[in-house]
């Protein structure tokens, strides 16, 4: 996990989640959203069947924008059962931006814009980003190493002396975070993603510093 953590890539939120009504209630409270949704809610659009589609539209218009639906000319009281929701909608949401009912593409079409390197995604920021990250990191380590095998030659530079900080500190840390572990259980690969970025941006500069000094001192390859 420190050296090649699991990189996901963000999409959009499920439709239900597997949660009781009264904690998505709760959650709603404590979190102060205004929408969510669960399975068990997940069916009670059925109980819509007998009712016009855009009375059902109109309610879930106003649950998704409550400043529309407690507003005075386009509210829940102002504007009978659903002329108030599809009137505020006709001569203000469309060109806000707010969604009338969700399109069958998904939460990028409903916001009119989908990225050009959607379908891209997982290609490159999983797995090409974290091929080409582990590459660098060995590259980095072993650099370190031969770096460290030259100290008697050449003083170590302020950025070796950082590295070796780094590195000792990590090592405590891993250490650490190792008996924690046997007491809580699997730790989150959060807690070694600032490891693994910290490794990435020092992984160029020690590279970049072990060849500045084989190349000032061409004769040690020339006798090894």
């Amino acid at each position: 996990m420190m050296t090649m953590p699991e990189i996901v890539v963000v999409g959009p939120p499920s439709a239900t989640y597997p949660a009781d009504v009264d904690y998505g209630r709760m959650y709603r409270i404590v979190t102060m959203t205004h929408h969510y949704d669960s399975e068990l809610q997940a069916n009670q659009k059925e109980g819509w069947n007998n009712q016009p589609k855009d009375l059902y539209l109109s309610v879930k218009y106003w649950l998704r924008y409550p400043d529309v639906a407690i507003n005075q000319v386009f509210g829940v009281k102002a504007g009978g059962e659903q002329m108030g929701a599809q009137a505020h909608y006709q001569r203000h949401g469309q060109h806000e931006g707010r969604v009338w009912q969700e399109p069958a593409g998904g939460a990028d079409q409903a916001s009119g814009f989908v990225s050009p390197i959607e379908s891209w995604k997982v290609q490159i920021l999983i797995k090409s980003y974290e091929e080409l990250g582990w590459v660098i990191e060995i590259c980095g380590a072993l650099a370190f190493l031969l770096r460290l095998s030259l100290w008697r030659r050449a003083p170590l530079s302020p950025l070796m002396w950082v590295a070796l900080m780094f590195t000792l500190f990590t090592g405590v840390r891993v250490l650490a975070l190792s008996y924690v572990s046997v007491y809580i259980g699997r730790l989150d690969v959060r807690l070694f993603f600032s490891t693994y970025v910290v490794a990435l941006l020092m992984a160029p500069l020690i590279i970049a510093d072990l060849s500045a000094l084989l190349v000032a001192h061409r004769g040690w390859l020339r006798s090894a």
